[in-house]
């Protein structure tokens, strides 16, 4: 795996590697919401490179890396996360759930 990211700030949550330090200085409180400050995906959602353990790079959306992190595992295809907060930037655990298809269209499509 190529790539600029010291060992040490390497985590590894499931099949996905991340920069943990890169994480947590893209966040902001505002209000109880915790605001992903770096790009934004045109929908309003964050997102973050990475890798896959296989060291393909990927992107992976803040809010879905949050909950993985908050379970300590990967996240079924089928698992959706979704934002109790409406705040589609927001990565603060408390403001997100874990639902499957029925959950997401009961929630307006939020995730």
């Amino acid at each position: 795996m190529a790539s600029k990211t010291p060992d040490d700030r390497k985590k590894t949550i499931g099949d996905y590697i991340y920069d943990e330090e890169r994480w947590l200085n893209k966040q902001q409180l505002v209000g109880d919401c915790l605001l992903w400050t770096g790009p934004l995906h045109r929908q309003g959602y964050g997102f973050i490179n990475g890798w896959k353990t296989t060291g393909d790079s990927c992107n992976i959306t803040t809010h879905r890396l949050a909950m993985m992190i908050e379970l300590g595992r990967n996240l079924d295809r089928k698992e959706f996360v979704i934002h109790k907060c409406a705040n589609p930037n927001c990565v603060n655990p408390l403001h997100l759930t874990v639902g499957d298809y029925t959950s997401k269209k009961q929630n307006n499509g939020r995730t």
